[in-house]
């Protein structure tokens, strides 16, 4: 039988344990649609000059 008080340390450790991974994850997802986009504009070149 798991106590209340059990079942909510359980929940706090997983969600603060999973936060990071989820984050990660969600930046990673940014990351890789900036890139796809990059590639769509500009002749399909990605631009390394910011100024331009």
């Amino acid at each position: 039988m798991i106590f209340p008080g059990v079942a909510v340390r359980r929940v706090v450790v997983g969600t603060v344990m999973l936060e990071p991974v989820l984050l990660t994850l969600r930046l990673l997802a940014q990351r890789e649609l900036s890139v796809r986009r990059a590639k769509t504009v500009d002749g399909g070149r990605i631009r390394t000059d910011p100024r331009r």
